[in-house]
């Protein structure tokens, strides 16, 4: 929507408060927590079948995201993540114990020393590689017109899942949610308008074929 230039909007963190222009701490930190989570899924290219949870919206206030939140995605096989605010911590619990980190960029942390210091075998590895690191990917994906590490594809399925739970504690409700058509099951008509809003004046978005 059209506004007038502010630049109190423009501070490095607080344009991702607007829902003109981001969703909130879900979508900056999910970038990086909700993504990890879901490669390691093996569900990049995938995504929730249910979300649920709540979250404290700011009244009268230029930041209008979510300034706590606690959201549940159920996946196939029941396989559930949990997001909630107030960390950057990570953590993945399974049938034998659980392994994570506590903090952004802390060590690595488990249930057990055998968990922690498993040796995996060359073969069932899934380390996504990034040698150069994402933003020299990126460059070079580029220059060369090849497909970087981390495609277009990848990351429309991942803004899906933040936007999905944005959506889920808006209205407050369990929704449901089909990947792979991309669509809202039993047609909700509440969760559908938000997908998207009416455009400004003078702009379209047109679907590519």
């Amino acid at each position: 929507p059209f506004t007038p230039y502010t630049p109190t909007k423009l501070g490095a963190q607080e344009w991702r408060n607007q829902f003109d222009y981001s969703g909130g701490k879900l979508t900056d930190w999910g970038a990086h927590l909700i993504d990890t989570a879901q490669v390691a899924m093996g569900l990049a290219h995938g995504g929730p079948l249910t979300i649920e949870g709540t979250g404290e919206f700011p009244k009268d206030a230029m930041a209008d995201t979510a300034t706590t939140y606690d959201i549940t995605y159920t996946y196939y096989n029941d396989v559930t993540m949990r997001v909630k605010s107030g960390g950057t911590g990570i953590a993945f619990y399974g049938t034998e114990g659980l392994a994570g980190s506590p903090s952004w960029r802390a060590p690595i942390q488990a249930s057990s020393e055998d968990i922690l210091n498993a040796i995996i075998p060359k073969e069932k590895k899934k380390l996504f590689p990034i040698p150069k690191g994402e933003h020299q990917a990126f460059i070079d994906g580029i220059k060369s017109r090849t497909m970087p590490y981390y495609s277009p594809l990848d990351i429309h399925r991942l803004s899906t899942t933040m936007h999905l739970g944005n959506i889920a504690m808006l209205l407050n409700e369990k929704i449901q949610w089909d990947p792979y058509t991309e669509t809202f099951k039993n047609n909700n008509p509440k969760a559908q308008a938000l997908r998207s809003r009416k455009p400004r004046e003078g702009w379209s978005i047109d679907e590519l074929s």
